[in-house]
């Protein structure tokens, strides 16, 4: 009796032998010996669709069901020489290297994922989607977001900083896993006390009326990436088995789904939706036409194609390493460095280049453009009604990690350290207005549960002296800071020139809070 065979089929033989002639489309062919490729049938004829990676243990492999959870894992293998890394820490790209992120700035937190596993010091395995293990003091239910102040690491802190970057990363399913996952940043636009920002645009004195149209800010967020969903169907390496080592390599094949669709004429790297009956080349110019279901990654033939819905494709060309690349507005299925800010548009980004031809794709969301950046004036605006013009208010970011209980100067940047022991210019905050007579400091810290009961004083170092001549402008306040919630510092009465330096000193009772806050004068 002849054998039957059917679309489901699947072999395993080395890259020498005779494929199987009589089977139908959709079986498939793995190599057991390197390069591993991996084989489908189409349209009659055996056509490669990529690798499984390395190690296959020959009929073995079929019992590989232990490698389950790499159908929704993504690593990319890095040589770094002297990269300096550890399990769970979140990097970025920066065009050349890899380096820790930070939620400082838009660009500092540019993540491209997490390390997963430090195979010696010149090579890693950095994780971009999926469940990682090997943490410490996760809590569980707990949702992770990039640090504020430490690079490379993570916290249940949310950034509410004027400019920071609030970018969730994880969550946590026990104390040492978690599901990673790259979502959106979004750029913290009215952080604590912001509202006196709106003052510029009081000294017109007349247009407050206006005022209150510059509330809807960049917040327009509307969930129309529904079809992220899809990256489920990634796996062909799954096969890799038991085998030792062959199911790490497993895990790290892209996720891409095979699609029959007659004359698509699709080529590598378009980035393609699905209408409800066939995909078509996506555009940033409505919710809809913006609805990317993933990157073409192989073109099979004129009828059959394999497209990429997480994970990092190398046949690109003319990239920018670092940049990251937006859904084109402009031209259908294409990308772009410009994100578009026409009212009305989606700004998506989808890559992350790593070289001129290879690139991390992600299907992050993607955001309606509202209203073209122009409403943060208004906020200002009813201060209009007495002609007289705002005054000006100028802001400070402060933060500072501390491991004892000594006095220190918050730090006005970054060099080596968030702060200094004595009066120098990386603690001098410049003034640049004129007649300002309060400071305000909105504080709050973490790490001691109890509170902390913290002193701050601020000294003045006028324009022409010395940095370390300064003198006190203020007595010590003191307040009990608890965790987690702001206590607000205000100093009143006094006399501000334009170019003072101010130093502000904080003494804590108790060791290991880590502040952070913002300093407001006016």
């Amino acid at each position: 009796m002849a054998v039957q065979h059917y679309a489901g089929d699947t072999f395993v033989g080395l890259s020498t032998d005779v494929k199987p002639l009589n089977v139908i489309d959709g079986a498939r062919f793995y190599e057991s010996d390197p390069p591993y490729l991996v084989w489908l049938k189409v349209s009659g004829v055996w056509v490669n669709i990529g690798t499984s990676g390395a190690g296959i243990s020959g009929y073995s492999g079929y019992s590989g069901f232990s490698g389950f959870s790499g159908e929704s894992t993504t690593y990319i293998d890095v040589n770094q020489v002297s990269h300096g890394f550890v399990i769970g820490d979140v990097l970025r790209f920066d065009g050349t290297n890899y380096v820790k992120a930070l939620a400082d700035t838009p660009e500092n937190a540019e993540v491209v994922g997490i390390v997963s596993q430090v195979i010696d010091s010149d090579n890693f395995k950095l994780l971009t989607e999926g469940e990682i293990d090997g943490l410490s003091g996760l809590l569980p239910g707990y949702t992770y977001f990039l640090d504020l102040f430490t690079p490379g690491t993570y916290s249940t802190t949310d950034p509410n900083a004027y400019g920071a970057v609030s970018k969730p990363l994880m969550d946590a399913l026990s104390n040492t896993k978690a599901y990673f996952h790259n979502w959106r940043g979004i750029i913290v636009e009215n952080g604590l006390g912001d509202s006196g920002y709106s003052g510029y645009s009081g000294r017109s004195g007349f247009s407050g009326t206006s005022g209150t149209s510059g509330t809807s800010g960049f917040s327009g967020t509307s969930g129309y990436s529904g079809f992220t969903g899809v990256s489920g169907y990634s796996g062909y390496s799954g096969y890799s088995g038991t085998s030792g080592y062959s199911g790490y390599s497993g895990v790290s094949s892209n996720q891409t789904i095979v699609v029959n669709q007659p004359s698509h004429g699709f080529s590598v790297g378009n980035l393609i939706r699905y209408d409800g009956t066939a995909y078509s080349l996506a555009l940033a110019d409505t919710p809809e036409n913006a609805e990317v279901v993933g990157i073409v990654y192989q073109v099979i033939d004129s009828d059959n194609f394999v497209y990429l819905t997480e994970g990092e494709i190398t046949t690109l060309s003319g990239l920018n390493p670092g940049a990251v690349y937006f859904l084109d507005l402009t031209t259908p299925g294409a990308y772009s460095t410009s994100e578009t800010n026409v009212v009305g548009t989606v700004s998506k980004p989808v890559l992350v280049a790593v070289s001129t031809t290879s690139a991390f794709f992600h299907n992050w969301r993607g955001i309606i453009v509202e209203n073209s950046y122009s409403g943060y004036s208004g906020f200002s605006g009813t201060s209009g009604y007495s002609g007289v013009p705002a005054t000006e208010v100028i802001r400070w970011i402060v933060g500072a990690n501390r491991g004892d209980s000594s006095t220190f100067y918050f730090n006005s940047f970054l060099l080596s350290s968030d702060s200094s022991s004595s009066l120098n210019s990386d603690a001098a905050f410049i003034v640049t207005a004129s007649s300002l007579t309060k400071v305000s400091l909105y504080l709050r810290q973490s790490g001691v549960g109890g509170g902390n009961s913290t002193s701050i004083q601020i000294f003045r170092s006028a324009d022409g002296s010395a940095f370390s001549s300064a003198t006190a402008l203020t007595s010590t306040t003191t307040l009990s800071v608890a965790q987690d919630t702001v206590s607000v510092y205000t100093f009143s009465g006094l006399t501000i020139n334009q170019y003072d330096a101010l130093f502000i000193r904080c003494t804590p009772t108790s060791s290991g809070s880590n502040y952070s806050g913002v300093i407001t004068i006016d």
